[in-house]
């Protein structure tokens, strides 16, 4: 099981390269590149030169010694557009880099009903899901699709939204029907919602290919380190270990890098983060060991 990390923060605050020889120096062995949230490699996918770009990053990781697992599609999910045109390219970005899977957010709700709308944006999804396939299968990479949720500004609260439940996130995957569309749970939010992070997981099974580790308080969507919020994380990894999870344990956080923290201070930062993904695979190992 690689560990690995979102360059999200990292890259942000330096620069695509600097995030990947940070994550590499602290000892992960892989890096998920995040292509939204303003990072630069989103960036680059509106020039002509994404592709050059993406190879210079591939290089790159190459000479220093760590791969690219995963990667994060740009957000929201639109079935047309600019936003459509980009969620392309980074099919393209993230096959070049030589990840085995890209993360797809679901087209959602803006907070303005999901009850009402659920069948509707199923049929949008099965449209929007089924259009990238053909991306999908001439990059050979896989999409997977993400728990997500929904913020009811009305009442200033986390609500439920596409595939934040075992039922519709199994239907969604099953009535795709291609060894191109595989599952990501997020455990942020997954507790955010009904269902726990473990259950989910638990009922998923063998859809579930990749994860986006974090912590959160059960309040906000925190996206912070593991053991610094609510989350039961024995509870998670034996059920890791029972269902024989087969994909990478690949961090989604980005808050615990505080920007008050010193550029100096982040390597550390950086490490510790490292140390409690591998006490956790660890303990992941265990449970299946029967320890």
């Amino acid at each position: 099981m690689l560990l690995s990390m979102c360059t999200a923060t990292l890259a942000n605050r330096f620069s695509d390269k600097e995030a990947i020889r940070l994550l590499k120096e602290a000892g992960f062995d892989a890096f998920d590149l995040t292509m939204c949230y303003g990072t630069p490699a989103e960036k680059m996918l509106a020039e002509n030169s994404y592709l050059e770009y993406a190879d210079e990053i591939k290089k790159y990781a190459d000479e220093i010694g760590i791969i690219c697992n995963q990667a994060h599609a740009p957000t929201p999910s639109r079935e047309s557009g600019e936003f459509y045109d980009k969620i392309v390219r980074s099919i393209e970005v993230a096959a070049r880099l030589g990840a085995k899977v890209i993360v797809v957010h679901p087209i959602k709700d803006e907070g303005d009903g999901y009850q009402w709308q659920k069948e509707a944006l199923f049929e949008r999804n099965m449209a929007f899901y089924n259009s990238l396939i053909p991306y999908a299968e001439k990059n050979n990479i896989k999409i997977a699709i993400e728990n997500v949720y929904s913020f009811d500004k009305r009442r200033s609260v986390v609500v439920s939204s596409v595939c934040s439940h075992s039922d519709e996130f199994c239907r969604y995957i099953d009535s795709l029907n291609s060894e191109y569309i595989v599952a990501c749970v997020d455990t942020g939010h997954a507790a955010l919602v009904s269902d726990t992070p473990s259950n989910l997981l638990a009922n998923l099974r063998h859809r579930v290919y990749a994860l986006h580790v974090h912590d959160v308080d059960c309040v906000s969507d925190n996206h912070t380190l593991p053991y610094t919020r609510k989350l039961n994380w024995d509870e998670i990894c034996k059920t890791l270990a029972e269902m024989d999870y087969q994909g990478d344990f690949t961090y989604e956080v980005r808050s615990f890098f505080s920007p008050y923290m010193e550029d100096d201070f982040i390597p550390v930062a950086v490490k510790f983060a490292e140390q409690v993904g591998r006490s956790l695979i660890r303990k992941i190992e265990r449970f299946k060991a029967g320890i």
